[in-house]
């Protein structure tokens, strides 16, 4: 049959805050703080237990917050990581995805797609594209082509050029020019 429940619960109120559940390890001076291991139940025939941490709904205003955050030193004020691993990882905003850093490193395996109605991408002193290990400056590139273009002749001065050509071998059989 199926096991037992654990519940842990706070009260409600209706006028003011309801109450909180704070779960919290033990420090350390000298070694590693406690940690917090919450683990989902595994299955040996069905699929494991699933974890979810939402924030709370609400019926007038904005629903509630979710913050994961890696521990910060106070000496050297880095964080610790935040990892996140699985088969897919998905994320969804009604709004916006915001990601700052320092440096973003995003790689894939097979492929990495963007789709978008319109994709932006600023940089400021060099904008490059790697291609089978060798780097291409995707602004110098982008100008060359740019550039390319003006130069070259527009559709109305290609289709003059043919007529005039067409002029010029008109006068001899197509039979002859074709085994020339």
């Amino acid at each position: 049959g199926q096991s037992g429940d654990v519940v842990l619960a706070t009260g409600n109120s209706t006028v003011a805050s309801a109450g909180n559940l704070i779960l919290t390890v033990g420090q350390s001076e000298a070694a590693n703080g406690g940690h917090v291991l919450v683990t989902a139940g595994a299955s040996q025939i069905s699929n494991g237990g699933d974890i979810a941490i939402r924030g709370g709904p609400s019926t007038v205003s904005k629903g509630g917050n979710v913050l994961i955050a890696g521990g910060k030193s106070d000496s050297s004020g880095t964080r610790g990581d935040v990892e996140i691993d699985g088969a897919r990882v998905t994320f969804e905003a009604e709004e916006i995805v915001s990601i700052s850093s320092e440096n973003i490193d995003v790689s894939a395996d097979e492929s990495l797609v963007l789709s978008a109605e319109s994709i932006l991408l600023d940089a400021t002193n060099e904008l490059a594209v790697s291609l089978n290990g060798e780097s291409v400056d995707l602004l110098d590139l982008l100008t060359r082509v740019l550039k390319h273009f003006e130069e070259a002749p527009s559709y109305a001065e290609v289709l003059l050029r043919l007529a005039k050509l067409e002029a010029l071998v008109g006068d001899y059989p197509r039979t002859e020019l074709m085994q020339n």
